[in-house]
């Protein structure tokens, strides 16, 4: 609200006031006569007269409001209100095996699970033990994944051992370094490439050859 407005809600205002006493006391010595926007022409006591100019006072000041706010806001149009993108994040779980599942040493076992919306992303199984030792990726499928484990642990394992299984989801870069390492005779790596993300862990009992 800017000064103009105030001004003529104060005048206004006031000058309604003044037109009541003055209607109420009767102070009528003749009629006024006043000229409004657009040539109206108003005549009577001079309380009413008062009255109607407080009111195209108040007028004044709700049109003199009206434009300043649309001076403010030029482009005072109504935008629809954007419908937020919808945004899906990857996931999937490790459903198989269940922990302290008792395996073979030599045959392993089938880790499985389900996921969804991976992108350009790929799942892979690792074995744990300090360290990391790159298994394979995941064949996917149906909204379901699924890799063999095997062989666990090495020939100088005395049974029964436990072994520790991650699966993570594993971007480009981080595939990349897992292939490398899956087809190399080192396949150990200290920490877990960058690009690689844990999503799920199973313990299982290697308890035969």
């Amino acid at each position: 609200m800017n000064g103009v407005t105030i001004s003529f809600i104060v005048a206004g205002s006031f000058l309604i006031l003044v037109g009541v006493v003055l209607l109420i006391i009767k102070i009528q010595p003749s009629d006024s006569l006043f000229q409004g926007p657009g040539r109206i022409m108003v005549s009577g006591p001079v309380g009413l007269v008062v009255i109607v100019i407080g009111v195209v006072c108040l007028g004044l000041s709700v049109a003199s409001s009206r434009v300043n706010n649309n001076n403010s806001n030029p482009n005072n149009t109504t935008s629809p209100t954007p419908t937020p993108a919808t945004t899906h994040r990857m996931s999937a779980t490790l459903t198989s095996p269940s922990d302290d599942t008792s395996v073979s040493r030599s045959q392993g076992f089938t880790a499985s699970g389900t996921e969804a919306f991976l992108g350009s992303d790929t799942i892979w199984i690792l074995d744990y033990n300090g360290g990391y030792t790159a298994d394979q990726p995941a064949a996917i499928a149906g909204g379901r994944w699924s890799a063999v484990d095997q062989p666990l642990g090495y020939s100088s394992n005395h049974l029964p051992y436990k072994l520790t299984m991650v699966a993570v989801f594993a971007n480009r870069a981080c595939a990349k370094v897992l292939t490398r390492l899956s087809n190399s005779p080192n396949d150990y790596t200290a920490r877990l490439p960058a690009g690689c993300t844990p999503f799920g862990q199973v313990i299982v009992n290697v308890t035969r050859p």
